[in-house]
């Protein structure tokens, strides 16, 4: 999990500083970052790079920094790798880049290794149904994975956002005993939950039903090599009593609402 961002006076004090000289050196922003992080503060060194990339978006030695202060703080690798990749394809020639090359693909390798596991368990996403009932009027939904495809990107670690995506199904059945069916399309990518690699679902537009009541969600890893459903926007329903806590398990859809 990354830090929270919490500014302190200088901060704020160099940011106006920076902020209010005519030329808006990026320059400047990097100065003012380089002393903020050999201060201790890295947070705000953080932000002050990413304010100067802004104006300089190519310079490869503060993209290194960055690298540098992902790295030692123990950001995700994620983090630390794009900025690597920036690096060595900015300074492809230069022996900054060509470091940040050789690093880059050890760590994409490290991030690889770290994924297969959870890339390994993807087949078995269709076997689980997910559960949960309204605490209002009792309707009671049910959802699938009924298709899926995790494309990989040129990186070693990567999923292609815009070719990779999960198809969800969504029954419901109101208290009126009366069943209706809808699809939502989510986008896919990796993320991480309690420092385990899993995926991302994001809901694509339009976002109706399902995606409305579960417009993100995280696919975590459970014991039995399989996956539950997490989201965040659903626990906040749920601690409003508005809705039940969803449950996951091995099932096939006809059982939906058996003990549900």
């Amino acid at each position: 999990m990354m830090p929270r961002v919490k500014f302190s006076a200088v901060f704020v004090a160099a940011i106006f500083v920076v902020g209010s000289a005519a030329a808006q050196s990026a320059t400047e922003y990097f100065r003012v970052a380089f002393k903020e992080n050999s201060a201790g503060r890295y947070l705000e060194a953080i932000e002050l790079y990413k304010e100067g990339l802004k104006l300089d978006p190519k310079n490869y030695r503060a993209h290194a920094e960055l690298a540098k202060i992902y790295k030692e703080k123990y950001f995700p690798d994620e983090l630390v790798y794009e900025r690597l990749k920036l690096v060595s394809e900015l300074a492809a020639s230069e022996p900054i880049g060509m470091k940040a090359l050789a690093e880059k693909n050890i760590l994409a390798r490290k991030i690889a290794q770290e994924r297969e596991p959870a890339a390994e368990r993807r087949t078995s996403l269709p076997q689980f149904i997910h559960t949960f009932h309204s605490l209002e009027d009792g309707t009671k939904f049910c959802f699938r994975i009924v298709d899926f495809s995790l494309i990989g990107d040129r990186d070693v670690y990567g999923i292609n956002r815009d070719k990779s995506f999960m198809l969800l199904k969504l029954w419901t059945l109101d208290s009126a005993q009366k069943m209706s069916e809808s699809e939502q399309r989510y986008q896919v990518s990796w993320t991480n939950w309690l420092g385990q690699p899993t995926f991302l679902l994001e809901a694509t537009h339009p976002a109706r039903n399902l995606g409305e009541l579960m417009p993100s969600a995280t696919l975590a890893p459970r014991d039995d090599s399989g996956f539950f459903i997490s989201s965040e926007t659903m626990d906040a329903v749920r601690e409003r009593r508005h809705l039940s806590r969803v449950w996951s398990r091995q099932d096939s859809v006809k059982n939906c609402w058996k003990n549900s």
